[in-house]
């Protein structure tokens, strides 16, 4: 007696009637609704939007995931996408754009698309011009150069939560170098030797010691405190 016999599991059997919808995926794909199809034009929709944001803005997207077989209607995908802007407004707005462009690649395909945040976003860091100006002080009686300017922010290439705590109290997020060879960028074997070494060891704690100064005038100077805070007060207002 020739015949096949087909076994299907019980996907949504109660609600939904999965059986039905693995079949049509395997032998009328027109019926299927592609989730690879609405991450494909998500993807190509932000590669788009790149070109109308500013040169400070950043879009890093990609897909981990867009189907298990070759010859299935992949019904799921995901895409990792990540924004970076100048500053925290700026960079809602951005990711307000970069989810109309899932949403409507979602629209296109016949899609559904669930957006869901993988953390909660990092702010932009304010800092505060009383710390700054008293730690450059400190150091440079030291006979360590420090320029304080905050009129000219480049946008940081790195990611920290420090700009929400900037957001909320004083706040201070200074830079300084080792002698690195030249090239030689962060989290690079090259840059982990030479932090090992006595003179970058001297260097962190003269720092560390500028730092430690000024958090104690914040403590026992009652005008000095008063002043960090105003600056907290003013640079809302700009926000």
């Amino acid at each position: 007696m020739p015949g096949r016999v087909r076994l299907l599991g019980c996907p949504a059997e109660e609600g939904g009637a999965g059986k039905v919808k693995l079949i049509n995926m395997a032998q009328i794909p027109w019926a299927g609704v592609n989730a690879l199809d609405a991450a494909t034009l998500a993807y190509s929709a932000v590669g788009m939007l790149r070109q109308h944001i500013r040169p400070s803005d950043r879009i890093n997207i990609i897909l981990p995931e867009g189907g298990t077989a070759h010859n299935v209607i992949p019904d799921k995908s995901r895409i990792l996408c990540s924004v970076r802007s100048e500053n925290f407004s700026e960079m809602e707005a951005l990711h307000t754009r970069v989810e109309n462009c899932c949403n409507g690649a979602a629209l296109a395909t016949g899609c559904t698309v669930d957006l869901m945040k993988a953390m909660e976003p990092y702010a932009d860091i304010r800092p505060n011009e009383s710390i700054c100006v008293e730690f450059q002080r400190y150091m440079n009686s030291c006979g360590r150069e420090f320029v304080c300017d905050l009129q000219h922010k480049d946008i940081n290439a790195f990611s920290t939560d420090m700009g929400n705590v900037s957001y909320e109290v004083p706040s201070f997020h200074g830079h300084y170098f080792i002698p690195t060879p030249q090239g030689t960028a962060m989290h690079t074997e090259g840059f982990r030797d030479v932090s090992k070494t006595p003179d970058s060891h001297g260097i962190t704690m003269n720092v560390a010691k500028g730092m430690a100064v000024t958090g104690v005038k914040i403590l026992l100077d009652e005008e000095f405190a008063a002043r960090a805070r105003s600056d907290v007060d003013q640079d809302k207002k700009l926000r």
